[in-house]
């Protein structure tokens, strides 16, 4: 887990090439656009593919839905001299989605610490609450511990 930060810093640089083929996909699908966009009929990708005709519509309507295997994908990939890249792009960078996990896993900690501190009249102020808050966060996104992601 130590060496989460730096691959989070690894991949940070890979997702910022990926973001703007987020959401990018043709109407229609990769399959169907590439076909038409070379001309190929879909018996002709049938055969490339070694499946029956009937296949390639069912195929192009799968993928357009999401419903389409990566074996699938990979076949199709090859039929049109293309490569399947397959890739989960974060919505926001992973390491902010790992401050605000941290950030949610410090704040129930927070709450359940000031609750009992308040019941045995030592509570801290909220600038004090505030700074423990933020030094737990900062704890917690350098050196993650395995239970981090447990809450939702």
């Amino acid at each position: 887990m130590r060496n989460s930060a730096k691959i989070r810093e690894q991949l940070g640089e890979v997702f910022s090439e990926l973001i703007p083929l987020r959401n990018n996909r043709p109407e229609k699908g990769w399959i169907r656009s590439i076909r038409e966009a070379l001309g190929m009929s879909g018996r002709q990708l049938a055969e490339r593919i070694k499946v029956e005709a009937s296949r390639i519509p069912e195929m192009e309507k799968a993928e357009a839905y999401g419903n389409i295997t990566l074996k699938s994908l990979r076949r199709a990939d090859e039929a049109v001299e293309c490569e399947l890249v397959y890739a989960f792009v974060p919505q926001s960078t992973l390491e902010t989605s790992m401050c605000a996990q941290a950030d949610k896993v410090a704040k129930q900690n927070l709450k359940t610490v000031t609750h009992t501190m308040r019941l045995e009249d030592q509570g801290l102020s909220e600038k004090e609450d505030a700074k423990q808050l933020k030094n737990w966060v900062d704890e917690l996104v350098k050196d993650p511990p395995r239970w981090l992601w447990d809450t939702k």
